[in-house]
């Protein structure tokens, strides 16, 4: 190891192959530039409270304090029909109180909720309205959906005994959104076809249809969503198989910049902890309920990613058009194992995620810097490549090979490497095809 990461700091010394870099435009061109909204704007990160039964109240202050360390405002607290839900939500309000300056929202999910549920979400809803930590907007009580287009949230309003700021994620917007039910709508297109049946594509998402809510909406609050990544490979050995992956290598810096650019009151992150679909940000050792995505999630780390978005909440929060750098660092992310790697005899689905051929064989690297850096990559045994890469917020991709990923990065601020602690293989994921993702960081340490 030692030798290896030597070799890489050799080719940045002796800077014999430079390189522009081949980074992935990330400010995909939307049809026209939304009109950004003046007002507080604030970040969420949806959070699955059906796979948490066993959480303490210290639990939840662990994800809030790193939630908040980068910069997220509250959590959206996503509630179904589970036993432990009143026990974990007291909780979770409390623990926001203890981290202070920590905002929670009910967000229903409608595969568990109806429009004869309207008592039981009245009570959940006045039963939280009034704590200190609840979100509230023009004083009412904030709450949004998984779906459930049309409920009627009047009659919550009757059953709570007053006014609620209602953004559910409602999928059609020019109708839904002059609705006199709701202050704002939320979408959960955060994926490339995914608001097409689920269907995988082979192209980037566009802001299209963000733009749309926002131009149906005219004055009302848009919640957008943000998500770094899907896939998810569930078998038939449960109720819920699925096994897709939609296209979102680069996903999580290019739609960053398309909130820069649209400027939506509010974002959501999908998701904090929804390990079976592998868009979690937040940390997978947190103690949780195993839905049998444990076999893709286990031990592969996306906290990292909030790092690259870091620069990203900073600059929507102040209305800037380019991310705020701060610190000098470079993020990675890449798959456990090369596409060609073959195992339908020992997969739990017995063949790879749809979407699959739409991937490449490629780690991702994102560049975070305030004037401009080196950087080399290692991919396995393959040769060292420098790089040279602009300031600012810039992600590229490099040739991905079997073995351990090795990375350099060099500023005007000093220098700093690291290699992965998970290796690339060109065999499945302990017999299965995993397309959910490992990333890593590497940090230039303040002088």
């Amino acid at each position: 190891m030692v030798a290896l990461l030597s070799s890489v700091a050799a080719v940045l010394a002796a800077a014999t192959v430079v390189s522009a870099a081949p980074h992935i435009d990330p400010r995909h061109k939307l049809h026209e530039r939304a009109t950004i909204d003046s007002k507080t704007r604030e970040v969420f990160a949806h959070f699955i409270v059906g796979i948490v039964p066993a959480y303490t109240q210290d639990d939840w202050v662990i994800d809030m304090e790193l939630a908040q360390h980068y910069g997220i405002d509250g959590f959206a607290l996503n509630v179904g029909a589970d036993s432990w839900n009143h026990d974990q939500l007291d909780k979770a309000y409390a623990a926001a109180q203890r981290v202070g300056n920590f905002s929670n929202f009910l967000s229903f999910d409608f595969n568990w909720y109806n429009e004869s549920s309207t008592k039981e979400i009245a009570e959940l809803v006045k039963k939280y309205a009034d704590h200190p930590n609840q979100l509230r907007v023009d004083d009412k009580p904030f709450v949004s959906t998984f779906v459930g287009d049309g409920f009627n949230w009047t009659h919550v309003e009757e059953l709570v005994g007053h006014q609620i700021y209602a953004v559910p994620c409602w999928r059609e917007t020019k109708e839904n959104a002059a609705n006199p039910n709701v202050e704002g709508l939320m979408s959960w297109a955060a994926w490339p076809g995914q608001a097409n049946n689920n269907t995988p594509v082979d192209e980037p998402l566009s802001g299209d249809l963000d733009i749309q809510y926002m131009q149906d909406l005219q004055a009302k609050p848009y919640m957008a969503p943000v998500s770094p990544w899907f896939s998810t490979h569930f078998g038939k050995d449960v109720a819920w198989s699925k096994n897709w992956i939609f296209k979102s290598e680069d996903l999580w810096t290019y739609r960053w910049y398309q909130m820069l650019q649209l400027g939506p009151r509010y974002i959501e992150i999908l998701t904090w902890n929804d390990y079976g679909e592998s868009h979690y940000v937040g940390p997978y050792n947190q103690p949780h309920k195993d839905d049998g995505s444990s076999i893709w999630a286990s031990g592969l780390v996306h906290t990292p990613m909030l790092d690259a978005a870091e620069p990203f909440i900073k600059a929507y929060k102040r209305s800037l058009p380019d991310p705020v750098v701060q610190e000098d660092k470079l993020v990675y992310w890449f798959r456990p194992h090369l596409k060609t790697a073959s195992c339908d005899a020992t997969d739990n689905c017995g063949a790879k995620p749809t979407g699959a051929e739409f991937v490449e064989d490629v780690v991702f690297v994102t560049s975070i810097s305030k004037n401009g850096a080196k950087i080399v990559v290692q991919s396995g045994k393959d040769t060292p490549f420098q790089y040279e890469v602009p300031k600012g917020v810039h992600t590229f991709k490099h040739k991905m090979a079997p073995g351990v990923q090795q990375f350099l990065i060099e500023t005007d601020a000093g220098k700093a490497a690291g290699a992965s602690n998970l290796t690339v293989s060109d065999q499945c994921w302990n017999g299965i095809y995993n397309y959910n993702f490992h990333s890593g960081i590497v940090t230039i340490p303040p002088k």
